[in-house]
């Protein structure tokens, strides 16, 4: 016969939620993923991921949070008085309502997968919370949590801490994000603009200008052995080059450079080509199809991100019903 044993509480993995004392956040801080970082590093960098985070944020900033009871059979309650109404109603943001806090809950688990629940002023009329990274939250030594500022010094913002996060499927304390998964294609969309960036600026678009050594006259008074102006040539043109750039819409920019010389050297004096569109910004389609992966990647509907111009206005709208359902409702 089996003896009756005391159920033992269990900690919930599906709420994913813990309150921080010191060790609970010694423990989250040895838990944060070098992915986080990166995370907020391309979220930083690229413009599409933020633009991305920030869309999930503004959905999760019109849910409407309210107690409720939950019946055997399923049915949902609204709780409109008591304590569970007022205990919610003082976890609002600095300046009221609760936007601001979902807003950054949202952002926070979207791009780090997790955050911190901070509440101040607890015991004063003007009860306050936030919703931080984890870093920026401090627990002492009395148990208390305290927010630091950027040079990681302590504020006078001091209360309670929780922790909230979306579990990973490896192990539920770890948390997850969507851009873990696309870690290698924001990495590739960081090389492709700068290999674009150096094409846009590297003077080797503007080709190369070859003239004969016999038709390109030296100052009698040389300034130096590698000095430009030595030659009377290159120094006008360079003159002529500078003119065009620094007064744009006067009429030296608009005069054509005369060129005086020999008929038998004119034309030798020739123009090279070092620069193709054709060729040269190849990383446009790339980027474009790195865009289309990550949009695919991220847990939202792709048409988000990429526009909905190769849908007519039916699928649009459907879309956008779809948009709503899953993610808005």
């Amino acid at each position: 016969m089996a003896l009756p044993t005391r159920r033992q509480p269990r900690r919930a993995l599906t709420a994913s939620a813990a309150k921080l004392d010191k060790r609970e956040s010694e423990y989250s801080k040895r838990l944060t993923l070098p992915n986080q970082l990166r995370a907020l590093t391309y979220y930083d960098q690229i413009p599409e991921l933020h633009f991305v985070c920030h869309f999930l944020a503004r959905m999760m900033s019109r849910v409407r949070y309210f107690p409720a009871l939950l019946s055997e059979n399923g049915q949902i309650t609204e709780i409109t008085e008591g304590p569970p109404v007022e205990r919610l109603n003082k976890i609002q943001d600095p300046g009221g309502g609760r936007s601001q806090l979902q807003y950054r809950y949202g952002l926070l688990q979207t791009v780090t997968g997790e955050g911190v629940l901070f509440g101040y002023r607890l015991d004063e009329p003007d009860e306050r919370w936030k919703f931080l990274w984890k870093d920026e939250v401090k627990i002492r030594d009395d148990g208390n949590a305290v927010r630091l500022d950027a040079q990681r010094k302590e504020t006078g913002d001091v209360g309670v801490a929780y922790r909230m996060w979306t579990p990973h499927p490896r192990h539920s304390d770890e948390a997850d994000s969507p851009i873990f998964a696309i870690m290698d294609i924001c990495e590739e969309l960081l090389i492709l603009t700068e290999s674009v960036r150096s094409t846009a600026v590297t003077r080797m678009t503007n080709g190369i200008f070859v003239v004969p050594s016999e038709i390109s006259p030296s100052s009698p008074e040389p300034v130096g052995d590698e000095d430009p102006e030595n030659n009377i040539l290159l120094a006008d043109w360079m003159e002529h080059a500078q003119n065009q750039k620094e007064n744009i819409g006067s009429a030296e920019a608009a005069v054509p450079f005369l060129f005086e010389a020999a008929y038998e050297y004119l034309d030798r004096v020739q123009w090279i080509k070092t620069h193709d569109p054709a060729t040269d910004y190849m990383e446009k389609d790339l980027r474009l199809e790195a865009i289309k992966r990550m949009a695919l990647g991220m847990d939202m509907p792709p048409e988000a991100l990429l526009g909905m111009t190769d849908a007519n206005h039916w699928t649009a709208k459907q879309v956008m019903h779809d948009m709503w359902r899953s993610h808005g409702i």
